[in-house]
């Protein structure tokens, strides 16, 4: 993939029977020349506060063999109370934004599985760099309004989930 042009890869503790980040690593030894991003998660059941949320860090990095993640993802936001506990004083996004300050953190940035109304409203506090998506043919309609919200707020945009999680192509009939 990055000698075909791709620059962007997505991983997270826990992918692939938490073997992904060191699957990557790997693979970041030998990516020479050309610039590539790194983006990798924390979520509420792998970290409980800052100081677990930095020990995650930690770990992702010396995993993926890189001196600073391009893109943190405070995890699979479901909901309000989901953004609130990753806010939360002593919290994730504290130890994050600590990081961020010494350089090991670039883009503080949040996934989501939220609708546009609390979507818009994550991306209006002006805390997030950009946002991971579902985003389809099933659930535009939930979620376009927070796109807009994240373009205007000049967030950068990632789509997961385009095909539904198979759903769509599994269809095609009706897609």
């Amino acid at each position: 993939a990055y000698d075909a042009g791709v620059n962007y890869f997505d991983t997270a503790p826990g992918y692939n029977h938490d073997k992904s980040e060191d699957i990557f690593g790997l693979a970041f030894q030998e990516m020479k020349g050309k610039p590539f991003y790194v983006s990798t998660k924390c979520g509420l059941w792998t970290a409980k506060n800052g100081d677990e949320a930095r020990r995650l860090l930690e770990k992702s990095l010396t995993r993926l063999g890189v001196p600073k993640i391009n893109f943190y993802h405070l995890w699979c936001m479901k909901t309000m109370d989901d953004y609130r506990a990753f806010m939360r004083r002593g919290g994730i996004y504290e130890g994050i934004k600590k990081a961020q300050e010494e350089g090991l953190v670039e883009h503080i940035t949040f996934s989501t599985h939220m609708n546009s109304a609390d979507i818009c409203a994550v991306v209006e506090t002006g805390l997030f760099e950009g946002v991971t998506l579902g985003y389809n043919a099933v659930n535009f309609a939930f979620r376009q309004g927070g796109v807009d919200a994240a373009y205007e707020n000049g967030l950068g945009v990632v789509v997961m989930n385009p095909l539904g999680g198979g759903m769509i192509p599994g269809n095609p009939d009706y897609f």
